[in-house]
């Protein structure tokens, strides 16, 4: 059985200032754990009701068990689901001038669930990287594990210096930015992998990134003016669409 120590040290992660102090995040659910545990990330501690422990008998990590009540005091979500772990936030050694294929640059996305969901649709979709601006939304908040759904467990993501890094890249690969003033996504031609900027969801792109842009691309709508329509999309959806469309462009091209 857990104890209260224990109990207290998990609840203290559910700050960011002591998840950054630890080194350590928080997973839940059936299957976003289920997805940690089949990770290559390093899993500190399981927490479980007497329920998942019967549905994983073969689960080869020591289990801590609680009951639902002291996974609730414990838990991040409003409806807690059997079974919470803490991983290990994993290090970073690889520079980002050394990473390959399509990538994802998402400047200052600020909410969790929107980055959770577009690191959901890069990998989906087969992208190999995401790139995270500086003061974006944190990589490891529960918000963003939850709405990821284990994809963060897979896809490479990083925090980075925007201007250092596009300088770094500038020549070698293209970019591609989200821009409602951009050319139709349906005219580009992905023969190349590259870079994709996704703008802040009410600031857009930020200016000083907008001069390493080789191509502003957007989504139109039904209407072309948009008279009396959505202003624009929601940054996750306007990513699953553009994931969506070089991927499909890819594999015609095999």
């Amino acid at each position: 059985m857990a104890s209260k120590n224990q109990l207290k040290w998990v609840k203290k992660l559910h700050q960011q200032k002591y998840r950054q102090q630890e080194g350590l995040f928080l997973a839940e659910g059936v299957k976003v754990v289920d997805e940690l545990l089949h990770s290559k990330l390093e899993v500190v501690h399981v927490f479980a009701t007497e329920t998942w422990m019967e549905n994983n008998p073969q689960s080869e990590r020591e289990v801590i068990k609680v009951s639902p009540t002291e996974l609730e005091t414990i838990s991040t979500l409003m409806q807690p689901n059997q079974v919470l772990a803490v991983a290990r936030i994993p290090e970073t050694s690889d520079p980002v001038t050394n990473k390959k294929g399509w990538s994802l640059l998402l400047d200052r996305i600020s909410d969790p669930g929107n980055m959770g969901t577009i690191i959901r649709a890069a990998d989906w979709f087969g992208f190999d990287n995401i790139f995270i601006a500086q003061h974006s939304a944190e990589i490891w908040n529960p918000k963003v594990i939850q709405a990821a759904m284990g994809s963060v467990f897979r896809i490479p993501v990083q925090v980075i210096d925007t201007l250092q890094f596009l300088e770094s890249v500038k020549g070698r690969q293209p970019v591609y930015g989200m821009l409602l003033d951009g050319m139709p996504i349906e005219q580009i031609r992905f023969t190349e992998p590259g870079i994709v900027i996704i703008g802040n969801e009410s600031r857009g792109i930020s200016p000083e990134l907008l001069t390493h842009i080789s191509y502003r691309i957007t989504i139109q709508g039904a209407v072309p003016d948009g008279q009396g329509r959505a202003e624009s999309l929601n940054a996750s959806l306007a990513t699953a669409i553009v994931c969506y469309e070089i991927s499909r462009q890819i594999n015609i091209g095999k």
